[in-house]
């Protein structure tokens, strides 16, 4: 579906993709880990489309330093786990940068840091929700907030999702349950 089976980092390859998301409009959006990037990618095409990232590893706002998952809201804007820079980025749809909505690229446990945050989620409200991994909590920012509240204490989480009914369900991995 996506990529020639080798790493690399043309268009038509990927390095250690991480996540992967369907947007409207039937494509994949894959999280490119390795390659500091977020691309568009048509069933049956051969090549991807960047739409965030892919300007070399970094800190700037046109920029991702290993995202690890991406999460679509209901505008198609994509918001990005930028796991070394400790910040969810939302990159607008079509946009050529994002803005930081979450963390401040410094590792740290006060609530508007992150640490290594593995993935996120918007609720119908808007209000996002990160799984903060290296700090073992879950973090609500609620829309137009600044910084965040810890809502749950966990051993070690790699997911997060929302159903239909707005449950926020989490995956607590050294604990052996779903909460």
């Amino acid at each position: 579906i996506a990529g020639n089976g080798e790493r690399g980092n043309e268009l038509n390859q990927l390095a250690y993709p991480s996540a992967i998301v369907i947007d409207k409009e039937g494509k994949l959006i894959i999280t490119d880990n390795y390659n500091h990037r977020i691309l568009s990618w048509e069933i049956g095409e051969n090549i991807g489309k960047v739409i965030a990232g892919g300007n070399g590893i970094g800190n700037k706002n046109n920029q991702l330093n290993y995202p690890s998952s991406v999460f679509l809201d209901k505008e198609n804007n994509l918001f990005i786990s930028d796991r070394l820079n400790h910040r969810i980025q939302k990159w607008k749809n079509g946009a050529i940068d994002g803005e930081t909505v979450a963390g401040n690229l410094i590792s740290g446990k006060a609530n508007n840091q992150l640490s290594y945050p593995n993935n996120s989620v918007i609720d119908k409200a808007g209000n996002l929700y990160i799984n903060d991994q290296f700090n073992n909590r879950i973090l609500l920012v609620k829309k137009g907030a600044i910084e965040g509240v810890p809502l749950e204490k966990i051993n070690y989480s790699n997911n997060l999702q929302i159903d239909e009914n707005e449950n926020l369900l989490i995956s607590d991995i050294d604990q052996f349950r779903f909460l």
